[in-house]
């Protein structure tokens, strides 16, 4: 993981150094920039190589305290049972699902510091012109910055859709796993997020063709409202306003679910139960 976050990081910034435009941009912005492009140059190689190596370490120790769930994963086995909601092997989400979601949120970690260093270098070195007139950016600081972040939001919609199987394993209050709401309102509004996500991606990459950033921009924009609509007031509202007048009828099937679970979970299945009349 270390090694994979240092290589990441200081490929961006190589390609955001190789690519700088030869002679930089004459405006007020960039003659304030000189100055730190003259303090830079002197140990540029020093900083390429010791903000990768320093982000590896970072990335490195994290990743190590998820030794535990990659081993459980490299020595998986299904159980033979399967889920009520999904109908996939439980052993899927004991030992699949913990490891996928680890690889999302290292991809996530290694993209996102690949493209600040990307961000960073480009604007020092006038690729990036925040108040240039004209275009704001060179022709590669686009592709790269672009490349980059549609790849993120492309992790991001694969992030959502796991997170309808991590429903399965949620803890709430009265049990763990799937409740009314989030079959039916969490659940399908996963979903949605992640075919947004996913479009948003598209619309960043389109932007290496029409060169303007207005495309991206609405789509965040409209990815974070749909995430606060719908990925979160609806489920609140049909908490509030359907679940809880009438919880006891509604909850029944997915609490007889999570009972039927534990008494599998601790081979009681077979159990006979005898009524007892103190």
């Amino acid at each position: 993981a270390g090694l994979l976050t240092a290589a990441a990081v200081w490929i961006s910034l190589t390609i955001a150094y190789r690519s700088r435009p030869i002679y930089a941009p004459s405006s007020p912005e960039q003659a304030n920039l000189d100055r730190y492009r003259a303090a830079l140059d002197p140990v540029r190689k020093l900083v390429f190589i010791g903000v990768p190596v320093a982000l590896g370490l970072f990335s490195g120790a994290a990743a190590m305290a998820q030794w535990e769930t990659v081993l459980l994963w490299l020595n998986r086995q299904p159980f033979g049972i399967e889920d009520e909601q999904f109908n996939m092997d439980v052993g899927f989400f004991v030992f699949t699902l913990p490891f996928l979601n680890i690889l999302v949120s290292f991809a996530t970690l290694v993209l996102g510091l690949s493209l600040l260093a990307g961000l960073l270098t480009h604007y020092i070195y006038g690729g990036i012109q925040l108040q240039s007139p004209g275009e704001r950016t060179t022709k590669a600081a686009r592709i790269h910055i672009v490349v980059l972040a549609a790849a993120i939001l492309a992790v991001r919609a694969v992030s959502y859709w796991l997170e309808r199987f991590s429903l399965t394993t949620t803890q709430h209050s009265l049990i763990t796993g799937l409740t009314y709401t989030d079959v039916n309102a969490v659940l399908p509004t996963r979903g949605v997020l992640a075919i947004a996500a996913a479009l948003v991606a598209v619309f960043f990459i389109s932007t290496i063709w029409t060169k303007t950033w207005r495309l991206p921009i609405i789509g965040i924009v409209g990815l974070v409202v749909v995430a606060l609509l719908v990925g979160g007031a609806y489920p609140a509202l049909i908490q509030s306003l359907r679940v809880r007048p009438s919880e006891a009828q509604l909850e029944a099937p997915y609490i007889q679910r999570n009972i039927d679970a534990t008494l599998q979970a601790y081979d009681l299945g077979e159990a006979e139960f005898i009524p007892y009349n103190a």
